[in-house]
């Protein structure tokens, strides 16, 4: 199975792991809508998450420098 979910659209990114196996990890994550999806079975938790991390955050830091441009262009007229 294969899910897309457009990296602007996620609200939220959760850890989680089941308490009777410490080994089972998830990531939750949590789009615009509230839908919840859950991931399981990364070779590499620490990593996967870190970078889903920095994904987000770049794709934050790019829609607001892109709205603050628009914005600028805007008060121009």
């Amino acid at each position: 199975m294969q899910v897309l979910i457009p990296i602007g659209r996620i609200k939220e990114v959760n850890e989680s792991q089941n308490v009777n196996k410490a080994e089972q990890k998830y990531i939750e994550i949590v789009t615009e809508d509230d839908s919840e999806f859950w991931f399981v079975g990364f070779l590499r938790y620490e990593k996967a998450l870190k970078h889903l991390n920095k994904a987000i955050s770049m794709a934050n830091k790019f829609w607001k420098e892109k709205i603050i441009v628009k914005f600028l262009d805007i008060l121009r007229y």
